[in-house]
């Protein structure tokens, strides 16, 4: 394995951008590559036990350069080819409070570059570790990516678990006089392997983080927060229980731990758990913010339990927390979906009385409810509300009253909806913009149900061979048969051909009107493509 990284790159006291820059999650291809290019395993390959004593004379010719604030080239030449891998893993680890960062990462790229010395995976360690006490965090962390990588010339004692042979080294480096340190390079850990190596899916950073607290030692809180909505957010649910389990038990939960690891049991679809830990942290007085409440009451609505929910709004304005604006509109969508019209207007008005402005999901949701029901009426005043209060009906407003105005048959209404939507490149619903054609065709609105036709085309949907053949017919009877063969070969060229019924359809009508040229034209394209004929 040759080394792929300039070490000497490794920012130093430059942004992290200036060293091998990372633009996308790292893949598991690198893993194959390492694995490809591993040693066969022999013992050879493991750290000699018991471990021999240093020899004097080599460990002070390797302090003396590697403590020296710059590389010296001369004696590296002369010092490199009399080591090995263990052998120098064993000098470096005694010598590391005396090695400086800089001169460590130079040799490192020498050693590697000009005589193919390899590392072991706790050398790298070492030298990370030492980068991180140095406030050198962001080549620390590069460092580290690419030991993971396996962008290095690395040597793996465990090469079946290598990120488990990473944490032995770095735990090995934790000192009881150093507890920030070992806490800093722990958080580094778990967040390069959340972040750079997701394709794991998180099996490496629980592993890691239970390793480090079957030994007592647990990330800051922060990382812990970190590592727990990551989990959420990913869904990984059952491992954040028992994260989240096994975190309580060296670290103190904050607010923000206990309101993920709630969110995650209402996520789960565990109410009961989750209130029993609501009333957990409460016991431990850690008092619930705005969030946390948040997720109580949206959970529940989740969850159908409506008056579970406002006792929990209710809850926290008597605890002064004063329902935000989120609180207003996860109650109106939750009473919207049950029916609950009078109770969301209520919520609407005591939003209001607050200061709240609804927005367009609030008022959305509003419309759609209305809408769904077929109450166009009151929907058509929500959004006249929605409009006078500064918000701009958007597609999904649009489209909930084009389909609401075509449920209560208010077709003309509906056409003027959807030619506004059309003229303003918005997205339509296929089946109710498909809808409001047929009722054109229905009153013999052609050219209307033409020009709606054409623009969906240029959308790409594809109109149902019944609405076709009505069209196609309508078009024939109007005299508009050019027209006709024009829409026609317009779905051809798109792909989506007329069938042999809506075509035995044009036909008809073609001849009918005595288009017999047409007819031809007709059939020529069809036998021409291979196109089915009766």
């Amino acid at each position: 394995m040759h080394f792929s990284m300039d070490l000497r790159r490794l920012p130093i006291s430059k942004p992290a951008s200036l060293f091998y820059p990372i633009k996308r999650p790292l893949t598991g291809w690198t893993f194959i590559c390492q694995r490809r290019h591993e040693p066969p395993h022999s013992t050879s390959l493991q750290p000699p036990s018991p471990p021999q004593p240093p020899n004097q004379s080599l460990l002070n010719w390797v302090s003396s350069i590697l403590s020296s604030p710059s590389l010296d080239s001369s004696k590296c030449k002369s010092l490199i080819p009399l080591l090995c891998p263990h052998e120098f893993d064993r000098l470096f680890y005694s010598i590391r409070s005396n090695v400086n960062p800089k001169t460590a990462l130079h040799f490192f790229y020498v050693a590697s570059q000009s005589f193919k010395l390899r590392f072991t995976a706790r050398s790298f360690c070492v030298l990370v570790h030492l980068l991180i006490a140095s406030n050198l965090g962001p080549s620390a962390r590069l460092l580290l990516i690419r030991l993971i990588d396996g962008n290095v010339p690395v040597l793996y004692a465990i090469p079946n678990s290598k990120h488990i042979e990473i944490a032995i080294a770095m735990s090995e480096l934790n000192t009881v006089s150093q507890p920030a340190l070992g806490i800093q390079t722990l958080d580094m850990l778990i967040h390069v392997y959340c972040t750079q190596f997701k394709n794991l899916g998180f099996g490496y950073a629980i592993d890691v983080f239970e390793f480090f607290s079957n030994k007592g030692a647990f990330p800051s809180l922060k990382t812990c927060n970190f590592l727990l909505s990551s989990l959420v957010k990913a869904n990984e649910l059952d491992k954040s229980y028992h994260v989240f389990e096994v975190m309580t038990r060296g670290v103190s939960p904050d607010v923000f731990l206990f309101t993920t690891a709630i969110n995650a049991y209402f996520k789960g679809g565990k109410v009961d758990d989750a209130i029993a830990l609501f009333s957990k942290m409460e016991g431990l007085g850690i008092a619930p913010n705005v969030v946390t409440y948040n997720s109580v009451i949206h959970g529940l609505c989740q969850n159908r339990r409506l008056e579970a929910a406002f006792h929990f709004k209710e809850k926290m304005i008597e605890n002064n927390e004063n329902p935000s604006f989120v609180t207003y509109s996860v109650l109106i969508n939750s009473l919207i979906k049950l029916d609950k019209f009078y109770e969301a207007n209520c919520v609407l008005k005591e939003m209001r009385i607050k200061g709240f402005v609804p927005n367009e999901v609030v008022y959305n949701t509003l419309i759609d409810g209305y809408c769904t029901m077929g109450n166009i009426g009151e929907a058509l005043k929500i959004r006249d509300d929605m409009v006078s209060n500064g918000a701009t009906p958007n597609s999904v407003t649009l489209n909930s009253l084009l389909h609401g105005l075509c449920k209560s048959n208010q077709f003309e209404h509906a056409e003027q909806v959807l030619d506004k939507m059309l003229a303003s490149g918005l997205s339509v619903n296929q089946v109710v913009c498909f809808s409001v054609i047929h009722w054109l065709c229905m009153k013999s609105r052609f050219d209307s149900a033409l020009k709606f036709t054409t623009e969906i085309l240029l959308r790409n949907f594809r109109p149902s061979d019944s609405l076709l053949t009505t069209l196609f017919v309508g078009l024939c009877k109007d005299g508009k048969n050019s027209e006709a063969m024009e829409l026609w070969f317009r779905l051809l060229e798109k792909g989506f051909a007329a069938n042999t019924a809506t075509s035995n359809t044009l036909i008809h009508g073609l001849c009918e009107s005595g288009s017999i040229q047409e007819v031809v034209r007709l059939l020529k394209a069809m036998l021409e493509r291979g196109l089915a004929l009766d």
